[in-house]
């Protein structure tokens, strides 16, 4: 996994994020969806990869009899510590295999990490090998059919000085597509990889999932404004994956 928020500048830039009308409405929506696929669950042993501030590991902890929550940043980490109490939290590069046992946990939470991690298939493989027989991942990921880089609401230069209003612009789902690197930057130079969702759900099969779901993630009302719910409403730029791993 790419070290972007090691940066102490950058991990204070993701946590005000999360704290903005936009971040909140980022976890609200992928909250409520992760809640309705545990609902009723109880003494739950799951794990987060890529948990950045740990705010969903917090969301899940009441359902939990453990949580254990990974993260490649130590400042993001360090926030995560301070603000989600009840969380083992662990520093672990999570390009290389995951530092815990083998079918360990009953659900796998991914939530927007996957497309910083290559290759996917590895990525899949590690999730299966710490999940038990009948244990659930939740993937939540960017939709590429509008999330950066295909659709972008970010305006030219051009755009900026007339003062024009933001508007979706749609690049070319097929060129992004045929690229042999798929490397996209975003926000304040994180790097990420375009990721298919037939190359997302195909991985995840390989490595020995049954998929049982798969949603857009909108909000529950239609929003005036175009700040994220707007945007959110009109172009579900992120979704969410269900899987069971098979025995």
């Amino acid at each position: 996994m790419r070290h972007d928020y090691q940066d102490a500048e950058r991990a204070g830039a993701y946590h005000a994020f999360g704290l903005s009308a936009d971040g909140r409405v980022k976890h609200a929506v992928i909250g409520d969806a992760v809640l309705r696929r545990l609902a009723g669950a109880r003494d739950l042993d799951i794990v987060e990869i890529g948990t950045g501030t740990g705010w969903l590991a917090g969301l899940v902890r009441p359902q939990a009899r453990r949580v254990v929550a990974l993260d490649g940043s130590a400042a993001l980490l360090e926030e995560a510590r301070r603000a989600v109490p009840g969380v083992e939290f662990l520093e672990a590069d999570l390009q290389r295999p995951l530092p815990l046992p083998d079918r360990a946990f009953d659900v796998a939470l991914a939530c927007l990490v996957l497309h910083d991690l290559r290759p996917l298939p590895r990525a899949f493989a590690e999730l299966a090998r710490v999940l038990r027989p009948g244990g659930k991942l939740l993937v939540i990921d960017l939709n590429a059919y509008y999330a950066h880089p295909v659709g972008s609401w970010k305006r030219t230069w051009r755009e900026r000085l007339t003062r024009a209003p933001k508007g979706i612009r749609v690049a070319s789902y097929g060129d992004w597509l045929r690229r042999e690197d798929r490397t996209f930057t975003w926000g304040d130079g994180h790097e990420s990889w375009f990721t298919p969702l037939p190359e997302l759900v195909n991985d995840a099969v390989g490595a020995g999932f049954v998929v049982t779901g798969l949603d857009d993630l909108v909000p529950p009302d239609a929003p005036d404004g175009r700040g994220l719910a707007g945007r959110m409403h009109h172009f579900p730029a992120y979704l969410l994956l269900e899987a069971v791993r098979s025995a």
